[in-house]
C-alpha cells in the first residue's frame, strides 16, 4: 500500500482538469464562474475523480502480505467494472455446473 500512496502523492490535479466519471470541470474555472471542485485519485485506476464519483472504499482483489484485506477508494467507473466482472463470473459458474450435471443449456 505504501507504493501505492507514493504514486497517487506523485500525480497532480492539473494533469486531468476534469473528473474521469462524469466530466466535471474540476480546476474552478473562470473566476467567479465555479467554485473549484475537491477531487481525489482512484486507488485501482489512479485517475482524478470528483468527491461525488468515489464515495465508496472497496476491497482490493490482492490481500496484503499478512493476509489482512486492504480497501481503497474506488470510483464509480471501477466499481461498475468490478459488478459486471462478478456477475460474468456467476453467469459462467452457472455454465459450468450445467454442463457437468449434463443439463441442456
Amino acid at each position: 500500500m505504501n507504493a501505492l500512496k507514493k504514486k497517487l502523492k506523485e500525480m497532480t490535479p492539473t494533469a486531468l482538469p476534469n473528473c474521469y466519471c462524469c466530466g466535471r470541470d474540476t480546476s474552478g474555472g473562470a473566476a467567479g464562474v465555479s467554485k473549484k471542485v475537491k477531487v481525489d485519485a482512484c486507488h485501482f485506476c489512479q485517475r482524478w475523480v470528483c468527491n461525488d464519483c468515489a464515495t465508496k472504499s472497496f476491497p482490493f482483489p490482492v490481500s496484503s502480505n499478512d493476509g489482512s484485506i486492504m480497501k481503497g477508494r474506488i470510483c464509480r467507473v471501477c466499481e461498475s467494472k468490478f459488478y459486471i466482472k462478478q456477475k460474468l463470473d456467476e453467469i459462467f459458474r452457472n455454465i459450468d455446473d450445467k454442463e457437468k450435471k449434463g443439463e441442456k443449456l
